[in-house]
């Protein structure tokens, strides 16, 4: 490798595509532990929410097809059934996305392959298609990408959460530190 005075060598360890199962796992535990500590009585309910059963889970897959349930979303729920704040979205059940889809499918904005994944007070969901995670409205339709997939995104809240630079707020949800 070649340096030259005043130059920094490129040095990077990025991981090309999506986090394995284990790095998923230390990502939402690690989600789960910031949130019990740092964001109040809605961080401790959400600890502490139960998963949802099996049985569920594999309704909600059947519902969904011939869309597949993102393993991301599957692993997040397998955790707690529903409540993980994002920001100020809060993460849905799996009653909460079945309904969500069926009233979505009503709305002439709504596209094949939507899975929503949480929902703001405002009634925007957050949601996950063929290109990623972004918001979703029925008066706008699909919003811009967030992230390129609900792990990516997951990944960098919890490196934010981490790292000192979330807060949380009561009314409010999850906020950047300024």
């Amino acid at each position: 490798m070649e340096v030259s005075k005043g130059t920094m060598p490129s040095i990077s360890n990025a991981r090309e595509g999506d986090m394995s199962a284990e790095e998923l796992a230390q990502c939402l535990l690690d989600i789960t532990s910031w949130l019990s500590e740092n964001a109040g009585e809605p961080g401790k309910e959400y600890a502490a929410k139960p998963p949802p059963s099996p049985s569920d889970l594999a309704s909600l897959a059947d519902f969904l097809a011939p869309t597949p349930l993102p393993p991301s979303l599957s692993e997040l729920l397998r955790l707690h059934d529903g409540g993980i704040l994002l920001f100020e979205f809060t993460g849905l059940s799996v009653a909460e996305i079945t309904q969500a889809v069926t009233d979505g499918r009503k709305e002439d904005k709504w596209a094949a392959g939507i899975v929503p994944v949480a929902r703001n007070p405002d009634g925007e969901l957050l949601v996950m298609d063929e290109e990623g995670l972004r918001t979703w409205t029925p008066a706008d339709g699909k919003g811009s990408l967030d992230a390129p997939s609900l792990s990516a995104y997951l990944e960098q809240y919890s490196k934010r959460m981490l790292g000192g630079k979330l807060e949380y707020m009561e009314d409010c949800g999850i906020m950047e530190v300024a």
